[in-house]
C-alpha cells in the first residue's frame, strides 16, 4: 500500500543489504577459487555488482549507487517502486 511507508524502507533498506552480501559473497569465492571467469553479465542490482566483481567499481561505489537507484524507485509515481531498472 503507498501509504505504508515501512514497506517502501524496507526496499531501500533490502538492496542496499543485498548489495553488501552478494559483495561479500564475491570475495569468499574469489578467495577460495584458483581462476577468475573471463566474463560477468547482471541485470538491475546485479549488473552493478558485476561491476564490482569485474573491478570497475569499489564497494563505495556500488553503495552509493545502489542507494541512488533505491531512491529512484521509491521517488517514482508509475510504478510505486517496481521494475524502475
Amino acid at each position: 500500500h503507498p501509504n505504508n511507508t515501512s514497506i517502501y524502507t524496507c526496499l531501500r533498506s533490502g538492496l542496499l543489504s543485498l548489495s553488501v552480501v552478494q559483495m561479500a559473497l564475491y570475495e569468499t569465492i574469489k578467495n577460495l577459487l584458483p581462476s577468475v571467469p573471463s566474463g560477468l553479465i547482471g541485470h538491475s542490482a546485479g549488473e552493478v555488482l558485476s561491476g564490482y566483481a569485474d573491478g570497475c567499481l569499489n564497494a563505495e561505489q556500488v553503495i552509493l549507487i545502489q542507494d541512488a537507484c533505491a531512491r529512484a524507485m521509491l521517488a517514482t509515481k508509475k510504478s510505486q517502486g517496481g521494475m524502475t531498472a
